[in-house]
């Protein structure tokens, strides 16, 4: 395993599983253009693609950062011996411990869980099985988790969400242990280190921010509504663009109105002033309910349909940064329309991204 130094803390990935997620392509992005996956052929497969083009590959881990003497783990994948819904994921067996174990790290060794957010394949290796029960899998840590979240997924407040044998297997046991912290707002882990919350994905999803001397990073815990339209906000704010960002209440950013962007509830109002819009996915599979009524009223509401469009100024663009929920955010006619540029968007993105890892990561390489 090889380490990553960013000023004084040291960053090493342990993977729990890598490999095919049982979804092909077009299963797994169901809006994703088909010629776009060939189109990148060179770069997806085989690490994100298998060869034959029809399964998907992903990779489930844990970053374990060592920052001011203490071992801390950045999320917990999926575990072994549990009951789960998704057939790659029901009774895993793995050697993640072991893993850990070769990058020196043992069980009672680690100070702080984080768990970024609740989702099943975060929360996993929390717990170990000791025969018929559930106990902690990292006796001496403290486990940091939003409390947004655990309000939202606990069964003891009433209301069943999502897989409830993930919270009975994976957070009560921790949580009846002693081990866990709640948080909220924002919480500092050290000097190098602290937790901000970035809700979307789900109402709790956070993100660990590493500073130390001139280094920086973010580990994310997945893709999250209000990490698209903050990197989009700081982006086109940039450029000199004006931004507004529209969304139910519930699906505004915590912290959106110190971006820079104003923040508006209602779609209509906003139309006829703009030169692009730009849509954003909204990540039903990962909701469960409790963000808005349903998603026909979202698209009432917040779809962008064709008497939409025809509200936008003439010149005005239809952008969006993929995948489309068509029917839901976008309907089929305005993505297809002469006045969308989303397959142009989707493409060129690819290359923009890859050029600007590449020089991030190699710029002083190639300056020298």
């Amino acid at each position: 395993m090889q380490d990553i130094v960013l000023g004084d803390v040291t960053i090493t990935r342990v993977v729990e599983y890598h490999g095919p997620v049982g979804m092909s392509p077009a299963t797994f992005f169901p809006d994703a253009p088909e010629q776009a996956w060939r189109d990148e052929a060179s770069w997806l497969v085989p690490d994100f693609v298998e060869p034959a083009g029809d399964m998907c590959v992903s990779a489930i881990q844990t970053w374990v950062l060592r920052s001011e003497g203490r071992t801390i783990l950045v999320d917990t994948g999926v575990g072994n011996h549990k009951e789960r819904r998704t057939p790659k994921w029901h009774h895993l067996n793995t050697d993640y411990l072991a893993n850990l174990a070769e990058a020196g790290v043992r069980p009672e060794d680690v100070d702080l869980v984080i768990n970024t957010h609740l989702h099943v394949d975060h929360v996993g290796w929390n717990t170990r099985l000791d025969g018929d029960s559930w106990v902690p899998t990292f006796p001496n840590a403290t486990y940091l988790m939003p409390r947004a979240d655990f309000d939202f997924w606990n069964p003891a407040n009433g209301q069943e969400r999502g897989d409830r044998n993930v919270f009975d297997d994976s957070v009560t046991p921790v949580h009846e242990a002693g081990q866990v912290r709640l948080w909220e707002d924002g919480h500092t882990i050290d000097g190098n280190l602290r937790l901000e919350l970035a809700p979307g994905h789900t109402p709790g999803s956070s993100v660990v921010v590493l500073e130390s001397g001139a280094d920086r990073a973010l580990f994310v815990g997945d893709l999250l509504h209000s990490r698209v339209a903050r990197s989009n906000v700081h982006l086109l704010r940039t450029l000199g663009a004006e931004v507004v960002l529209v969304a139910p209440p519930t699906l505004v950013p915590t912290g959106a109105e110190r971006w820079g962007a104003e923040v508006r509830n209602e779609l209509d109002p906003e139309l006829p002033k703009l030169d692009a819009v730009m849509m954003l996915r909204v990540q039903a599979e990962r909701m469960h309910g409790g963000f808005f009524p349903s998603a026909r009223e979202y698209s009432v509401n917040y779809g962008l349909n064709e008497a939409r469009l025809g509200m936008l100024p003439e010149h005005a663009v239809v952008l969006h940064p993929g995948p489309m929920l068509r029917g839901m955010e976008i309907a089929s006619a305005v993505a297809d329309s002469p006045r969308a540029a989303i397959t142009e968007q989707v493409r060129n993105g690819v290359h923009v991204r890859m050029a600007v890892l590449y020089h991030l990561l190699a710029g002083e390489e190639l300056a020298a």
